[in-house]
């Protein structure tokens, strides 16, 4: 008897394996197969709405015992989740004499990645055995909330350029109630409109901006095991003629919103894992059971309640449940509200080319930088010189030479001022005096003529 519950509760414990829209399911009557359908609950993302119809066909019977009644009692799911059944109004109890078809909505907003068990509990009642409770567990995977990160939430004046730099930033989304900047240089804000930054080093700086228009937090607290340590007063006979079937019943308000699956045949201690998620306005009591009829030990008469504990939600050692000792572990998490605007942007802060080096071929009357792999502009005396921008340059006059490096960003480094004196033949020294030119050379006649203020003065040759 109890092997063949336990083959037909290992199909309802693929019940809550998945969830259509809204808080109302539409059972779809052509399914013929006991079973579910979808039997895997897909994936939901932090944040994004989520529904899924779960459809079921209920077995009639198993082994030649008729079953009566089925009772969906009680869904643990990921917070920020529920569900609802298609029989809501009677309580999610399911007559298969009635109709064998049913549906399971699950729906809401996620709010925490992470892998969770759902514990699923289903209470039986078979023309021999009534309320046959079994606990399953399924999983569901929430992923990490897909929130389009875009530069929309912000906008900077000068982004990019040869460091140092100074960005200013305009906020985009004023009068929220809160914000957070952090502009990748070691500096956050958490005022509206930020002041400048200086980036000094070059790199790229990642720019974070979060916006916030709700500031209220929630307090999670999930019940994420129980163990009964020692139990007496029970069975046939005292003290006991049998082993163990221990179960127990968790209740909010007073009302039933779990009951575990029997471990039977076994004396304590025994542990279940759970996935309780705790409204800390609320008040919660835990029942310690022995089962016996609902275990299908009608011999030994109805289930024998142990006793009760009411929960703390620090959770507790060796507390007392009536004739019981229990162990149980709640953990507390503390969920932030989303921000309503995420954005991120890049600050481009380049660096400069090394130091041209010159040297100056005298001979040849050439000037040379070891400057290259960078565009190059020579120039004399202070100014750029035409189309020089090779990494040699011929000197044709005598005067001060330098020359830029600068890098595809368009950073500048000059080189150091050398002074290239140029001798040709066609070279013409002046000489002035105050002001006044007083001679010319010409070195291919060999031959001198003193001019003043432009006019040659006859006679002066010499």
């Amino acid at each position: 008897m109890k092997k063949a519950l336990l083959a037909f509760f290992a199909f309802m414990g693929m019940f809550m394996a998945s969830s259509s829209y809204a808080q109302n399911c539409t059972i779809n009557n052509s399914l013929t197969v006991p079973g579910i359908d979808p039997d895997t609950l897909p994936d939901g993302h932090v944040g994004q709405f989520y529904s899924e119809d779960i459809q079921f066909v209920l077995p009639t019977d198993t082994m030649g015992y008729t079953f009566l009644n089925f009772h969906i009692l009680s869904i643990s799911l990921p917070i920020g989740l529920n569900w609802q059944c298609s029989n809501n109004a009677n309580g999610c109890n399911y007559d298969p004499a009635v109709d064998i078809h049913g549906c399971v909505n699950v729906y809401g907003t996620p709010l925490l990645p992470g892998q969770y068990p759902i514990d699923v509990t289903v209470v039986a009642d078979l023309n021999i055995v009534s309320g046959y409770p079994v606990t399953f567990q399924s999983f569901i995977e929430i992923l990490p909330g897909n929130t389009v990160i875009s530069n929309n939430g912000f906008s900077m004046s000068n982004p990019s350029g040869c460091a140092p730099i100074t960005v200013g930033f305009t906020n985009n989304n004023p009068g929220l109630l809160q914000y957070s900047w952090d502009f990748g240089n070691g500096n956050m804000s958490s005022l509206e409109n930020p002041v400048p930054q200086v980036y000094t080093n070059p790199g790229n700086y990642i720019v974070e901006y979060s916006a916030w228009d709700n500031l209220d937090t929630i307090d999670v607290y999930t019940m994420t095991g129980l163990t009964i340590t020692a139990m007496s007063n029970y069975g046939g006979g005292f003290p006991s003629f049998e082993n163990a079937d221990a179960y127990f019943i968790l209740k909010e308000n007073g009302t039933t919103i779990f009951q575990s699956a029997i471990i039977g045949d076994q004396d304590p201690p025994v542990s279940w894992t759970t996935n309780l998620v705790l409204n800390a306005a609320n008040t919660y009591v835990l029942e310690i059971w022995e089962a016996d009829d609902s275990y299908g030990e009608i011999l030994f008469g109805a289930d024998d309640y142990m006793g009760n504990h009411t929960v703390m939600l620090s959770g507790c050692n060796g507390c007392a449940a009536g004739t019981s000792t229990i162990n149980y572990s709640i953990t507390h998490q503390v969920i932030y509200p989303t921000p309503f605007v995420y954005s991120v942007d890049t600050v481009h802060v380049y660096g400069y080319p090394g130091t041209p080096n010159i040297v100056y071929d005298s001979l040849n009357h050439v000037l040379y930088t070891d400057s290259s792999q960078y565009y190059l502009q020579w120039y004399y005396n202070g100014s750029p010189v035409a189309g020089a921008n090779n990494d040699s340059l011929i000197v044709q006059l005598s005067g001060e030479y330098s020359v830029v490096a600068i890098n595809a960003n368009g950073c500048p480094a000059p080189s150091a001022d050398i002074t290239a004196v140029y001798c040709g033949n066609n070279y013409h020294p002046n000489v002035q005096l105050n002001g006044a030119v007083l001679s010319t050379a010409d070195t291919l006649n060999n031959s001198f003529q003193w001019q003043y203020n432009g006019i040659d003065i006859p006679g002066a040759t010499n």
